[in-house]
Formats: C-alpha cells, sequence, structure tokens
C-alpha cells in the first residue's frame, strides 16, 4: 500500500506546488526458506539449506513522484532501491540486492507518450517476464530457458507510445559512455493487451554481441490463464559463438486464494545437445490478504553435460 509523504512534501514545496506534487514510498519484503541439491556432471551431489530472498518478488524500497505541469504534461521520477530481506542491507556487486541495481528514471509523460531517462525496466524484460506465471523469479526460466537476461540498460533513454486500441510500441536507446558489456544497447518492442489476450514481441541488440528476439503470450480464460513464449539469440560474449533458441509453456490457475502454476521450458544451442537445458517447475501461492501471500515452489533445472538443480522454496511476501 502506498503512503503519500504528506510530511515531507509540506517543507519541501509550497502549498501551491504541492496541490499539483505527490511523493510516494512502496515496497517489498520477501524471504523464503530455500532447499537446493545440486548433482554435478559428473555425479557429485551437494546441498544447500538457506534462507533466500526474492524468490517471488524483489525486496525493495520505491520512492515515487509526479508533478502535473499542466497541458497535460507530467513529469516523474523512480527510485528503487533493492535489499536482502534475510540479512538486511544491499550487497555490492550483487544485481539482486543492490541498493542501486533497481530501477532509477526522470521521465516526461504526454499526449506523445513516456520518455524516461536513467536506468528504467526495458521492452525486453516485459516480453521475458511475461512468458510465464513465475515472471523473473524461479521457475519462470529467467536468463536461462527464456534467453540472456536484459533486465534493464544503462544511461538509457526509453520511450512507450500512448496505448491505441490495446496496442503500444516502444524503443530504448543505452548510450555507450564506456567499453564495458551491458552499454551501447538498442532495442524495439510492440505490445498488445485488451481482455483476455496480452502479446508482445521485442527485438534487442548490442553492437556486434547479443542479438535477440522475444515472443510471448496470454490468454485467461478465466479458469486458467495460458502462457507460451519464443526466443532466438546469438550471443557471442562467449568464447565461441553461440546460437540459441527457447521456448515454454506454462498455466496458473485461481482457486479462491490459492493459485496453483506451473511452467516448462527448453533452451536449445546450435551445434549439438551440450548446454541444451531445460525447467521444469510447479508452484502454489496462498493469498493472505491484499497485501500479503505464501507461496511454495518446486524446480528442476537440468543442463545436458552440465549440473541438475532442484530447489525447494517456501516463502512469505508482503507488499506496502
Amino acid at each position: 500500500m502506498k503512503k503519500t509523504l504528506i510530511a515531507l512534501a509540506a517543507v519541501a514545496v509550497s502549498g501551491a506546488a504541492f496541490a499539483q506534487s505527490t511523493v510516494t514510498i512502496s515496497g517489498t519484503f520477501d524471504p523464503s526458506y530455500s532447499h537446493v541439491k545440486t548433482t554435478t556432471a559428473g555425479g557429485v551431489k551437494t546441498t544447500a539449506t538457506t534462507l533466500a530472498n526474492s524468490q517471488q518478488g524483489t525486496s525493495a524500497i520505491i520512492f515515487r513522484g509526479t508533478e502535473d505541469l499542466g497541458g497535460g504534461l507530467k513529469v516523474n521520477f523512480l527510485y528503487e532501491a533493492n535489499f536482502d530481506a534475510t540479512e538486511g542491507g544491499g550487497t555490492a556487486g550483487t544485481q539482486a540486492n543492490n541498493l542501486t541495481a533497481g530501477q532509477v528514471f526522470l521521465g516526461l509523460q504526454g499526449n506523445f507518450g513516456n520518455v524516461q531517462l536513467g536506468r528504467a525496466n526495458s521492452h525486453t524484460l516485459s516480453a521475458q517476464a511475461g512468458r510465464t506465471p513465475f515472471g523473473t523469479k524461479v521457475g519462470g526460466g529467467y536468463g536461462s530457458t527464456s534467453g540472456t537476461a536484459n533486465t534493464r540498460l544503462n544511461d538509457s533513454i526509453k520511450y512507450t507510445s500512448p496505448s491505441f486500441s490495446g496496442f503500444t510500441v516502444g524503443f530504448t536507446h543505452g548510450l555507450k559512455d564506456t567499453q564495458t558489456a551491458g552499454e551501447g544497447w538498442n532495442e524495439v518492442g510492440a505490445f498488445y493487451s485488451a481482455g483476455p489476450l496480452a502479446a508482445g514481441l521485442t527485438f534487442v541488440r548490442q553492437s556486434n554481441t547479443i542479438a535477440q528476439t522475444n515472443l510471448y503470450g496470454q490468454y485467461d480464460f478465466g479458469a486458467a490463464k495460458l502462457f507460451a513464449g519464443y526466443h532466438t539469440e546469438d550471443n557471442k560474449l562467449g568464447l565461441a559463438n553461440s546460437k540459441k533458441k527457447g521456448y515454454n509453456l506454462a498455466v496458473s490457475a485461481p482457486m479462491g486464494a490459492v493459485t496453483l502454476m506451473a511452467n516448462y521450458g527448453k533452451l536449445d544451442v546450435d551445434g549439438g545437445t551440450a548446454g541444451d537445458r531445460k525447467v521444469t517447475a510447479v508452484g502454489a501461492k496462498y493469498d493472505l490478504s491484499k497485501r500479503t501471500s505464501a507461496y511454495a515452489r518446486l524446480v528442476n533445472d537440468k543442463i545436458n553435460g552440465g549440473n541438475k538443480v532442484n530447489t525447494t522454496l517456501i516463502g512469505l511476501q508482503h507488499n506496502f
């Protein structure tokens, strides 16, 4: 539940400006019990039992602000600070738990659409997360069977059009201010969402290194929602060129306060079966309230010629 920071706004701005401005804070806590059993290609078995973080949602505190400039024009900002709900604080160098790893942007919105400057979620992320009811979290194959993860683009200019009868388009240009990987990206996307149907197609490319196409679709029948996804990728960042393609099929079924979920994803690597990957996942979420849920997941992740990982999760998520 978002809280309007009335006291902060009253101190920071005048009464007249306050009438046109809002600042809100929201966030998520998501710790879970995790038991992971790993079997190597050589048959060596290891287990790890820990408290894990951000397995259904992302533990974060989010600050949002909007100012109405008049004439249908608004300026908005967002700062997302990810943190580890099991240990406190952020972990430097860890994407999921880094206080600077989330979205950070300043945007301008009007009849022309929305322009965001900084580090906004990519259009490709929307397509990859839309492939399964698990989104980008454990069981969804994010970063594996759904292709290399393209979460956010540094130093980027992102545009999203207004909706035209359910259709939106967008593009992002990530400026290359250094020679490191993760910069110099370009992406385009087209999406449709109306009634029970949602779908999207994106293409993202980093100069002469990675090119990736993502396609997803969802259809809500009421008793169940079906998900499907497909992608192709040409990745030259490794020691050798690697062309891949992957697909998945998934379903979610709400039953009162309980939602059951399942996903099957497969990744094929060109040039043989080494590196091919399969992810099979089942899960359940129980809504304790509108803002709090308990969840459980069983995930099998197997790489041909590599490790087989079985994960058991039991977690609790609270949104505020």
